[in-house]
């Protein structure tokens, strides 16, 4: 049945909008207090001495905090996660519903926090259409995802799931930091025919009635990161950055068990080298440098024997990539493991580069060890 009511407030439009990734150490300070508050409130945690919420998948290089600003004052944000081989905060919840997401080549993205000023929870969820509007665009265009997750508490699910027509994860869950506060995920589909199911529920295709019209709209107000091919980070958080949050304003990087640690400094020394890192190596004495992956977005040619097929590269070293096979070469992958060669652009280069693969898995995505230096 189409909605001929609905109508977002005309406020929505207002130039002093702006929607970004937070990428300024006061803009990022504004949205980690926004999320302490907000989260405190609901009582997913407790109120910490540095006023500021945040964990290590804040600062991994394939997540980005994106900010809503109201005359240059922040009064939202959310934090996308790109799914990686450490996988998402939402795993430790729903396992399974996400496996079988993961098993139907989903590529996933976890909006991870999303908080609101009091203010602006009160002017018609504006601050939330904002930021929404911009997880879908972002997500779509600059991510690659085909799905996003949500988590949000059940008693505000119905707003997500009857207005936004998201779908329920699984059951909800309790947060697992507190006893005071429950948890429900939620699925975004991404898809042209999630978004013409999303457009067709509504009467006419004016953009604020119809949040199909809406998503898809282009506003100058939203501010998107310059790409290069394949490019699908954007490295925000500086040496200096992140000894301001994990060392100076916070305890975070003490309290992090010793394979996040060596996951953030394997990340971050290769990234930039151990003479800006030295006030985090001076804790870790024992750690030992391993060869980094870094998550892309490109297509390759590939040639294994005389089958020839397009895959696309998820993430790639100097030594190694991590491919996912098309369709018409899964077969043959499964029982061949002689060269393959790969043809495929970065930025302004092309390469190409012979390789054997080194394991595999069950949907058919392959690392290779290969010389790409």
């Amino acid at each position: 049945m189409k909605n001929y009511f609905f109508k977002l407030d005309d406020f929505i439009l207002d130039p002093e909008f702006e929607v970004l990734i937070a990428e300024k150490e006061e803009d990022l300070e504004a949205a980690f207090k926004l999320f302490h508050d907000c989260y405190v409130n609901q009582g997913r945690v407790k109120a910490q001495r540095s006023g500021i919420y945040c964990q290590l998948y804040h600062f991994l290089p394939g997540t980005s905090t994106v900010i809503v600003k109201y005359r240059n004052v922040v009064i939202g944000a959310v934090t996308l996660v790109k799914d990686s081989v450490i996988g998402l905060p939402i795993d430790q919840y729903y396992p399974a519903e996400l496996a079988k997401l993961r098993s139907s080549r989903a590529a996933l993205v976890e909006a991870s926090s999303i908080a609101v000023t009091r203010h602006f929870r009160t002017r018609d969820a504006i601050a939330t259409h904002l930021l929404i509007k911009y997880v879908y665009q972002f997500c779509a265009r600059f991510l690659g995802a085909s799905h996003v997750i949500f988590t949000t508490h059940p008693e505000r699910t119905g707003f997500y799931t009857d207005f936004w027509k998201l779908k329920k994860l699984g059951r909800s869950l309790q947060y697992q930091s507190t006893e005071e506060s429950q948890i429900q995920g939620l699925v975004l589909d991404l898809s042209n025919d999630q978004l013409l199911k999303l457009s067709m529920s509504f009467s006419t295709n004016e953009s604020l009635r119809n949040l199909g019209s809406f998503l898809t709209d282009a506003d100058e107000r939203f501010k998107y990161p310059s790409r290069r091919v394949g490019q699908i980070v954007d490295l925000v958080m500086t040496p200096e950055l992140l000894e301001h949050f994990f060392l100076d304003r916070s305890n975070i990087y003490e309290e992090l068990d010793m394979r996040s640690r060596k996951l953030f400094l394997e990340i971050y020394v290769q990234l930039y080298g151990a003479e800006r890192m030295t006030r985090f190596l001076n804790l870790d004495v024992n750690f030992k440098l391993r060869e980094l992956r870094l998550p892309v977005m490109t297509s390759t040619g590939i040639r294994i024997g005389d089958q020839r097929g397009i895959g696309k590269i998820l993430d790639i070293s100097s030594k190694g990539c991590f491919i996912q096979a098309p369709s018409q070469l899964e077969d043959h992958i499964r029982t061949q493991n002689g060269e393959v060669t790969l043809s495929f652009r970065l930025g302004d280069k092309a390469f190409e580069a012979q390789g054997q693969i080194l394991w595999k898995t069950k949907a058919v995505r392959f690392d290779i060890q290969t010389a790409l230096a």
